[in-house]
């Protein structure tokens, strides 16, 4: 024993000597041990002279002690049993002997000096997974990676309890050390004493009596880890103190310590067989939210790219880039990234910040890859699908305690995606009664339990992004998406988003993806040596992201013209994943941060620094969302409700904390409104263009019959039934001319956007159809009702049989047909623009300069008016290309010595503004 003391004694030195070199010599080195006891205390909020004491454990990385003393790291990792009680004890003098007075005296003042060692850094062969925890390793210091898949409650441990015998009138202190104890062997006596030496009756002193916090969790091998159709292994890692309730179910861990040997009941009949556990003595978690840290420098170059126009384009491009098209669809998932602005009431109405968004098509357009986009990015994600999720599964579970036998609760995956995104795929496969259970969460965000005798309400407050395939296998454009899915309106009313996502046929963008797919799959990685790949991030790519030092991060991703074909022929700049994370990371924190002040101040307070709308925008929402009820059903994807104004408000919001704005403006309305027409309005056919059609109907006319048998074919691949010639046509037909006219009443947005079609007559009915027009007439006359087309649908087919052209409002046919029944000219094309009509835009721009200002946002529509009235006629599409070309070419122009108005214009909503 006394050997050991002495040993002991020497180790201490040499650990002081390690602490007293680097503070005493802080430029010889990269750390300071002196200076990071700082991290053991923190300020007191709202006393900037008041300290407590954050943590008691001091944290030293491995490679430290290696430069130090290498033989002192290889004994601190044999022998953790006898090298950490030494290292424990030079803290504490170090600490004692003044080096930090502030520690120093919160120690004095709590009466308790007792300080731990935690260790980071590689560990080298004792580095494992639980697969490779073998005898080899026990009571051996070692690193295990996995990932937590059960925790128990925490518990109060008994470390001393203090009794007091009434005759004798004395107190006995009795101390207690189980096998987890690492500081000396567990004590020989673990019995409560009840009397004394003397036999006098002891009464136990709970006042006095000491505990600390115990937990135990279960950590499973990492699935990039495991060996090929093996099942992963598990172990048990017991956690005291300050370490307990750092992890839960699903979280990625590094846990430091000491694999010991346990003997018990629980190793059954054989005494030789022991059962080992892992007592714990540093927990790091490995999940994207601990480790990305916003330094002052980002937060500089993120403040850069919110002042940008068009941020939002950025971030929806950076969102996938490898993923071909669907950039409507990616800049909704950046702004639900973002969220809105969550507020309770001063009544205790709660209303919801979150975005939910459900993604619904054909199988095979990258639905479930958006999805993974999602959670590589998303600081807090958790993945589940339809099929493998329960109800319960996805809210809470009421189980039995292994240990006490006591009913308790389990979260579930929405519950562990608080504040964060959960990701649901399959979504159409869960069963209704499971689907049931999501209802509440999605809108009132609690998951209330009320079973076994447990009453409670537990918090969910995250986005729900889901996936689904249709009922058919492919989508049918015919019919509503409710039918398609097979979704109750309760539940898609829920969804603030909902992307119809369709496998359109178009040759030249078939060709763009067909060669974006092959580049990827000729892309090979710098230092890959062919083997395969992990479908998930590595550990070590984990840890090598850790390693890197924050400041060294890159904000742009390097174009590869093989993995990001788009974005590399259009010389697009596109973030990197881990700069988005940290854009999305301090616009949270920025508005959160916001919400805390508020609520320090108390609610209603003027002064907090809340959201605020223009009055222009709060009109904007309103008369937009009056124009979505007026909607006929036929025309809209979803019932529109007041929770689809509540959308139009987060959308706005989120756009807003994009910009990190403080007011939310009608440019950020427009935006959300835009979206909203891709959402909401449904498009009952594919958006192939003309040009495919044409092509497609000139090789059915050449080619006869064959080539009419093999059009039935694509139908049925398509998804539909095979259909005769004549009756395959005079569906397109009258397909084209229900978009058309659907898009007559649902206002001028959707023409703003580009999305225009042509009549019936432009598919083969011309005004002297004769026969061929005269029979989708008679066909749609049978099948007029109630599932058929809308009526002013039916009315333009028979006016089109009859001879009668109907052009519809909006297009450029219908500008020139009124131009010319006015007697004046008007330009449709930028080519056809002449210099006076030129001149007379650079003249109204002008006029409403002075008019409005340069703050104001200027819809198209308003300088078309403007033009009419002063008798230039220009058409929608020309004046927007204009307006583009002006924006573009303005400093050239200007060097000629042509005037030009500084002007910044948005493609998307159709409105610009003076700069």
């Amino acid at each position: 024993m006394e050997d050991y003391s002495e040993a002991r004694v020497q180790l201490t030195r040499r650990f002081a000597d390690f602490l007293e070199f680097d503070f005493i010599t802080p430029g010889q080195g990269s750390w300071n041990y002196g200076r990071a006891l700082e991290d053991l205390y923190e300020p007191v909020e709202g006393d900037g002279k008041a300290y407590r004491i954050k943590s008691r454990r001091f944290m030293v990385a491995e490679h430290h002690l290696r430069k130090f003393d290498e033989k002192l790291l290889d004994d601190l990792l044999l022998k953790p049993l006898e090298c950490l009680p030494a290292f424990e004890d030079a803290l504490q003098n170090f600490v004692k002997s003044g080096v930090d007075q502030t520690l120093q005296r919160l120690l004095e003042e709590t009466g308790n000096f007792n300080l731990f060692i935690g260790l980071k850094g590689d560990f080298g062969r004792h580095e494992v997974s639980p697969r490779q925890l073998t005898s080899a390793l026990l009571n051996q210091l070692v690193c295990v990676f996995g990932i937590v898949t059960k925790c128990s409650l925490v518990r109060p441990k008994l470390v001393s309890s203090v009794h007091y015998s009434d005759i004798t009138k004395e107190y006995t202190t009795q101390q207690y050390a189980d096998v987890t104890s690492l500081r000396g062997p567990p004590s020989a006596l673990q019995t409560y004493p009840q009397y004394d030496t003397a036999g006098n009756p002891l009464t136990t002193e709970f006042g006095l009596c000491k505990f600390i916090d115990n937990q135990t969790l279960h950590i499973q091998e990492l699935p990039e880890t495991a060996p090929p159709g093996q099942l992963p292994h598990s172990t048990e890692v017991v956690l005291e103190g300050d370490l307990t309730d750092m992890a839960k179910p699903g979280d990625r861990v590094a846990i430091v310590g000491v694999y010991k040997p346990l003997a018990g009941r629980q190793c059954g009949n054989i005494p030789a067989v022991y059962k080992a556990m892992l007592v714990g003595i540093s927990v790091q978690k490995l999940n994207k939210d601990a480790q990305t840290k916003v330094t002052m420098a980002d937060a500089r170059e993120i403040k850069k790219l919110a002042a940008r126009p068009r941020v939002l384009d950025l971030l929806g491009g950076s969102l996938a880039p490898s993923i071909f098209g669907h950039d409507i669809i990616k800049k909704g998932l950046a702004l639900m990234l973002f969220g809105g602005l969550e507020k309770t009431l001063e009544n205790g109405t709660h209303l919801r910040g979150d975005i939910n968004a459900l993604m619904v098509g054909d199988p095979g357009v990258a639905k479930s890859q958006l999805l993974r986009a999602v959670m590589n990015i998303a600081p807090h994600a958790v993945s589940t699908t339809g099929r493998g999720s329960s109800g319960v599964g996805l809210t809470a579970a009421v189980t039995t305690d292994s240990e006490t036998g006591e009913k308790r609760l389990e979260a579930g995956a929405m519950v562990l995606a608080d504040r964060g995104v959960v990701c649901i795929d399959e979504f159409d496969k869960m069963s209704d009664q499971d689907r049931v259970a999501i209802h509440e969460v999605m809108e009132q965000q609690t998951v209330t339990i009320a079973k076994a005798g447990i009453h409670t309400s537990l918090n969910a407050r995250c986005s729900v992004l889901a996936a689904a395939n249709p009922l058919y296998g492919s989508y049918d454009r015919h019919i509503s998406v409710t039918r398609n899915v097979n979704l109750p309106d309760s539940l898609l009313s829920r969804f603030d988003m909902l992307f119809v996502v369709l496998d359109s046929m178009n040759d030249e963008r078939d060709r763009q993806v067909a060669l974006h797919v092959l580049r990827q799959h000729q892309y090979r990685p710098p230092g890959d040596d062919g083997r395969g790949a992990s479908l998930q991030e590595t550990i070590h790519d984990r840890r090598l992201s850790m390693d890197q030092d924050p400041e060294d991060m890159r904000m742009w991703l390097k174009i590869d013209s093989r993995l990001h074909g788009a974005a590399a022929e259009g010389e697009q700049q596109v973030l990197t994943t881990e700069f988005l994370r940290k854009y999305l990371i301090f616009a949270k924190r920025k508005y959160a941060r916001a919400a805390q002040q508020a609520a320090a101040k108390g609610r209603g307070s003027a002064s907090a620094p809340a959201l605020s709308m223009e009055e222009g925008a709060i009109k904007r929402i309103v008369d937009y969302y009056v124009s979505l009820r007026a909607l006929p059903p036929a025309q809209r994807n979803f019932p529109v409700t007041p929770r689809c104004l509540e959308t139009i408000i987060r959308l706005a919001t989120a756009h807003c904390k994009i910009r990190l704005g403080d007011v939310i403006g009608r440019m950020d309305v427009a935006v959300a409104c835009a979206l909203m027409d891709h959402v909401m309005r449904r498009e009952i056919v594919s958006d192939e263009d003309h040009a495919s059609k044409a092509a497609r109907a000139a090789r059915r006319a050449d080619g006869g019959a064959d080539d009419e048998e093999e059009g039935g074919d694509d139908d049925d691949q398509d998804g539909g039934e095979a259909q005769p010639p004549a009756r395959r046509q005079r569906a397109e037909r009258d397909g084209d001319a229900a978009v058309e006219e659907g898009a007559a009443p649902a206002s001028a947005r959707a023409n703003r956007r580009g999305k225009r079609t042509r009549d019936a007559a432009e598919d083969g009915a011309g005004p002297s159809g004769g026969a061929d027009a005269e029979a989708p007439a008679s066909a749609r006359a049978r099948r007029s009702g109630a599932a058929g087309p809308s009526a002013v649908g039916e009315v333009s087919t028979l006016l089109a049989a009859a001879g009668v052209r109907v052009v519809p409002d909006g297009t450029e046919e219908a500008e020139a047909a009124a131009a010319e029944a006015s007697g004046s000219e008007t330009f449709t094309t930028l080519e056809s623009l002449t210099p006076e009509a030129k001149a007379a835009v650079v003249g109204a721009i002008g006029a409403m300069l002075e008019e409005r200002g340069r703050d104001e946002l200027v819809d198209l529509m308003d300088l078309k008016r403007c033009l009419e009235a002063q008798g230039t006629s220009i058409s929608a599409p020309a004046l927007a290309a204009y307006l583009q070309w002006m924006a573009t070419y303005r400093d050239q122009e200007m060097a000629k010595g042509n005037y030009m108005p500084d002007i910044m214009y948005d493609e998307d909503t159709k409105m610009f503004s003076f700069m």
